[in-house]
């Protein structure tokens, strides 16, 4: 019976101790100084914001070498100013009554969207009356690097 009770106590204290031993943990490593990222690992948030800005930034690049490649040549580099092609600031908001995917595609590939008769690329078509090239060969990432350069740019002006 003596040895039953001597097990109990070693529990109690090892539990306690454990509680003590956690408490301790969460005032010196608080939840909220940790992020988790993609990929899995955990690190500092200043270290995450600074990962972030520099991913931005690489983004941004290439959406400014993809954007001087594929589009200013019909688009104007100010994006509000309508040139070959229409201003491409606010173009957010002018395709948000239809799905991502539908703007994607619109830049792959326009006239197949014309030929479907999908109401925004008709209306572009109406009004410009010029079919903008096929650019089949970009990769989904490379569209939303150049939509962030078009953001980006469109906000500085």
């Amino acid at each position: 019976m003596l040895h039953k009770q001597i097990d109990i106590f070693n529990f109690l204290v090892f539990l306690f101790l454990a509680t003590v031993l956690y408490a301790f943990a969460v005032l010196l490593f608080p939840s909220n100084s940790i992020e988790p990222l993609e990929d899995g690992c955990c690190i500092n948030t200043s270290e995450n914001i600074q990962r972030k800005s520099t991913l931005a930034s690489i983004k941004f690049q290439k959406g400014k070498s993809l954007f001087k490649a594929k589009c200013a040549s019909c688009h104007n580099k100010n994006m509000k100013d309508d040139l070959t092609g229409p201003a491409l600031a606010g173009y957010a908001t002018r395709w948000a009554a239809y799905p991502k995917e539908d703007l994607f595609l619109w830049i792959k590939n326009s006239s197949k969207m014309i030929a479907n008769k999908h109401p925004r690329a008709l209306l572009l078509w109406k009004k410009y009356k010029v079919l903008m090239p096929s650019f089949s060969s970009l990769e989904e990432n490379d569209i939303e690097a150049i939509l962030l350069y078009i953001d980006e740019i469109s906000e500085l002006r």
